[in-house]
């Protein structure tokens, strides 16, 4: 097996751009602007995205580094998604940093070094792999949650992360000790020997897949490991939590995704149980704790939690319907999410994070642009025609119905119903109340309103022409490494 670094080119060049972030911020003197470096960054970040679009359209596998790193269309895919998310977020953030007096170049270099980690963990062949990939991705996290120290519950939020974070990761490590000592390999294509039995190895099977998973849970925000998410979301700069709230959910449903299609199909039947429990209780809990909350970044926070169960009951399906409506809803929440950040950053003031629903009101009028855009994005989330976000829930509820769990896509269905209690909330806020305080949007940065401008295009823009998108992703697993309940072995 050689060692083919243009397999891994991508994360080298994030992470050689990191370091040089890093070192610019040891050097860095107050007031100096960062402005050609930021434009380096963007720069390198659009002609990475374009190969990897490129990419996207090649069939075939590769794999390099003996067999840890693999090389497919659907790692592309993901990657793309990533590096969309963090330009996105590099757009927004230095107006926003500016005005919070924190615009650091390791700021920067923590982004990128987080997306280097996520594309290890949905590019892994390897649990070890998968298992180093999640550390690079959440220690930068650590620091930029905790980044904003004149707002008190931000060091509390990177504290909270930090803890929890080492705790499951300990576990998820502790899981892939388990599955070794069982199958005697780490490799993905060593799950192809699982087996759930009463014999000794196959109890260390399940119990092993079994702490893997619930640590991935916790990166996604499932239940019933979901509770720090609104601490966290809240306590962390807008734009962090823009990016986690994106990125993260990409890298750990793209891990979930290679280590469930590696499974043989006997055991996935066996997992349904488990999922089905588990995305029901995130819908709901996503949804029912969204209501009783009046803070914006609270409020998306726990919807990014119930949008996590609706992507888990695409992924449970296990058929090709579900394959493709779990990509295109990544994509959608994607766009959607990181642009109704977007708009709290810019009704924000100067040291105040808690954006709350008194804070909206007659917002929509008085600033029609970032009134409309953010209602544009509430109705995608809710899956409102002709939103993305209405195509992405058709096809993961109809993903489910194809596999046989109609109760399934009827309890999800219901949440988008109960959603409306809270995302009503907002646009009434917006449109229909008086204003609660004239405010001037001091976020005048034009990177922001280009954000805002793109997500608000590409949500209308995906719902209306849906068929590109889905024609891409119907080879994004028929050309991967690992199938539905099978394994491809390549020599």
């Amino acid at each position: 097996m050689d060692f083919r670094v243009d397999l891994i080119a991508v994360e080298v060049a994030l992470s050689l751009l990191a370091l040089l972030f890093i070192l610019l911020g040891a050097w860095q003197r107050p007031n100096t602007s960062l402005t050609g470096a930021w434009a380096v960054g963007v720069l390198v970040l659009v002609t990475l995205g374009l190969f990897l679009l490129s990419s996207s359209g090649i069939d075939g596998v590769a794999r390099s580094f003996y067999g840890l790193v693999v090389s497919d269309r659907l790692g592309a895919f993901l990657g793309l998604f990533s590096l969309v998310s963090g330009l996105l977020v590099l757009f927004m953030s230095p107006a926003y940093l500016s005005r919070e007096g924190i615009h650091k170049a390791e700021y920067y270099g923590l982004v990128l070094l987080s997306l280097v980690g996520g594309f290890f963990m949905f590019k892994a062949a390897s649990l070890l792999t998968l298992f180093l990939g999640l550390e690079v991705l959440s220690m930068p996290l650590y620091v930029l949650c905790g980044l904003k120290r004149n707002f008190e519950k931000s060091p509390e939020a990177g504290v909270k992360y930090f803890y929890l974070g080492a705790f499951f990761s300990a576990v998820m490590l502790y899981g892939i000790s388990f599955l070794y000592g069982a199958l005697g390999t780490v490799n993905l294509e060593g799950l192809a020997a699982f087996a759930i039995s009463s014999n000794r190895h196959g109890l260390m099977c399940a119990f092993g897949l079994a702490l893997l998973l619930c640590g991935l849970a916790f990166k996604a925000g499932l239940a019933p490991f979901h509770a720090w998410v609104p601490d966290v979301y809240e306590g962390a700069p807008t734009t962090i939590t823009a990016f986690m709230a994106t990125f993260v959910k990409v890298a750990a449903f793209g891990a979930l995704i290679r280590i469930l299609f590696s499974l043989p199909s006997d055991v996935l039947p066996a997992l349904k149980p488990f999922g089905w429990v588990v995305a029901v209780l995130t819908m709901f809990a996503g949804n029912l704790g969204a209501l009783y909350q009046t803070n914006i970044k609270r409020l998306l926070a726990f919807s990014s939690i119930a949008h996590a169960g609706y992507l888990l009951v695409g992924l449970l399906s296990f058929n090709a319907l579900g394959q493709q409506g779990v990509l295109y809803y990544l994509l959608a929440y994607m766009f959607m999410n990181v642009g109704a950040f977007a708009v709290v950053i810019a009704f924000g003031q100067r040291g105040e994070e808690n954006v709350t629903l008194d804070d909206l009101r007659g917002m929509g009028l008085r600033h029609p642009f970032l009134g409309v855009a953010m209602a544009l994005f509430i109705l995608s989330m809710v899956g409102i025609p002709p939103t993305a976000g209405f195509v992405g829930k058709y096809y993961l509820f109809a993903a489910a119905l194809s596999a046989g769990m109609p109760v399934l896509a009827v309890i999800g269905v219901l949440n988008s119903v109960i959603s409306l209690g809270y995302y009503l909330r907002v646009l009434v806020a917006l449109f229909m109340m008086p204003e609660a305080r004239a405010v001037t949007i001091p976020l005048k940065g034009l990177g922001a309103k280009v954000a805002v401008a793109a997500c608000a295009i590409l949500v209308l823009w995906f719902g209306c022409f849906v068929s590109s998108p889905i024609a891409a992703f119907q080879g994004a697993f028929s050309n991967s490494a690992l199938q539905p309940g099978t394994i491809t072995r390549l020599p």
